[in-house]
């Protein structure tokens, strides 16, 4: 980053556990009609037709999102060590308390 220029006054990095990642990505539904998209532990549609038509997204098979998370995994070691002062955050944590806890960084 400094050859190229680029200056970090901070690096924030929401962590979130690998079998939380996947479940998220992997069990995500989309509606064909118009696109929108669903999970079992968030806005589900009420309406029964909706959910008959619900079909796993095209690009997030388990392995597919494993090997993606493989090469996170890789990349996130050398990532936080080029970034010594980094914020790790728990993604699972309420939003609000997120943005009240980093508030101070931006």
């Amino acid at each position: 980053l400094d050859k190229a220029g680029v200056w970090l006054r901070h690096c924030v990095l929401l962590e979130l556990a690998e079998d939380a990642a996947s479940r998220r990505l992997v069990e995500r539904r989309i509606d064909p009609v118009d696109g929108s998209e669903f999970h079992p532990d968030g806005a589900w549609p009420a309406d029964v037709h909706v959910q008959e038509r619900l079909v796993p997204h095209p690009h997030l098979s388990e392995a597919r999102v494993s090997a993606a998370l493989a090469r996170w995994a890789e990349s996130k070691r050398a990532l936080l060590a080029a970034l010594p002062d980094h914020v790790l955050e728990d993604a699972t944590r309420d939003p609000t308390a997120i943005e009240e806890r980093l508030a101070p960084y931006f």
